[in-house]
């Protein structure tokens, strides 16, 4: 995984905006047909992986009834904000830079998605509205603070039911830069400093 500012290649201080990361095999979203999921296949294809590092969209998670059953609406409302497909312009246009690299000569034969061409802003932000997927680090549903209307207090206990604690990553009031595994184990250690068995 490689982290980028959005200010340029070169700039190496403050936080990162945009991730490219590559991965030996096909990693391709459910929303393309199987055809062209098909092309890709195991052994004879890499992908780059392209994301932002601190999204300003904001996702919701409702219930959907009553009962235990009734499954939960969520909406990760993933390019809601100009900020964030911008940002996902730039990550596109910086994997496929990668891609088109001398370096990767060897190991490449044709682009299969979105597929060698130049892109328009809007024909960039189609195909990244058909290809985001989720890195399966959500946070912050269940949002820590010291306000009432926080539902989590500072010491991880769930407002209005006794005994009951969140030690998660649902916590987490404001989504990581890179992976969230780190701050969860981060908190795991410190619930159980505080609360020992």
């Amino acid at each position: 995984m490689t982290y980028l500012s959005l200010a340029g290649l070169s700039q190496t201080e403050g936080a990162a905006d945009i991730v490219v990361g590559c991965v030996v095999g096909p990693s391709i979203s459910d929303a393309f047909p199987p055809s062209e999921r098909a092309r890709a296949v195991p052994g004879e294809a890499y992908t780059l992986l392209f994301g932002v590092t601190n999204p300003s969209s904001r996702g919701s998670l409702r219930i959907s009834g009553p009962d235990i059953d009734d499954a939960p609406v969520i909406d990760p409302r993933y390019l809601d904000t100009a900020h964030d497909r911008a940002a996902f312009r730039a990550a596109l246009a910086h994997a496929r830079l990668v891609g088109a690299s001398a370096e990767l000569d060897g190991w490449r034969d044709e682009e299969l998605l979105p597929g060698g061409d130049a892109m328009s802003d809007t024909e960039a932000d189609a195909f990244i509205a058909r290809a985001a997927i989720t890195h399966h680090h959500p946070v912050g549903t269940l949002r820590m603070g010291s306000e009432d209307h926080a539902p989590v207090t500072p010491d991880l206990r769930l407002r209005g039911l006794e005994g009951v604690h969140v030690v998660d990553a649902s916590v987490i009031p404001s989504i990581t830069a890179g992976p969230v595994h780190a701050a969860v184990l981060a908190i795991a250690e410190s619930f159980a400093d505080t609360y020992p068995a």
